[in-house]
């Protein structure tokens, strides 16, 4: 259900406060609108919101990233958006890639030289978090693989 019409002065309201770096929070304050309805309409006007980061926190939360904290808990921590914890570091969900039989064996060879998983990370072009959960998924699969054949010998 939509609700109040827009007039010509609200939209001009909109775009001044957008490009002060107003959150849409503080907007629908300032208009007399829900936060969801200053999303819709910046979405519908083109509006970006570019969130700035100090070279200060930048410099932050990468050191805290490559210390092998998860993007997620670096947002909690310095009360940052995950969105832009992962925009500083690069990091974008869609561009998840596929792992090559290579890449895990190159993953098991550097865990077994002691490589702790920001440093593995680094070295692959992959996430710590990217790491962890490729060892550990395919630690459950090898196992599982190895029970089927002791299994199946036995049979």
């Amino acid at each position: 259900m939509p609700g109040r019409p827009w007039t010509r002065s609200q939209l001009l309201e909109l775009r001044r406060l957008h490009n002060e770096g107003q959150t849409a929070r503080q907007i629908a304050v300032a208009l007399d609108r829900t936060p969801e309805a200053i999303r819709t309409l910046r979405g519908t006007l083109g509006l970006r919101f570019y969130v700035k980061v100090s070279p200060e926190e930048r410099a932050e939360i990468e050191q805290l990233y490559a210390a092998g904290v998860r993007d997620i808990d670096i947002a909690s921590q310095l009360d940052r958006a995950v969105t832009t914890v992962r925009k500083v570091l690069g990091i974008h969900l869609a561009v998840k890639k596929p792992w090559t039989d290579a890449e895990t064996r190159r993953l098991y060879k550097l865990r077994r030289e002691g490589k702790t998983y920001p440093e593995i990370g680094k070295l692959m072009g992959r996430s710590p978090h990217a790491c962890v959960m490729r060892f550990v998924n395919f630690e459950k699969i090898r196992k599982k693989r190895e029970a089927d054949r002791k299994r199946r010998a036995r049979a």
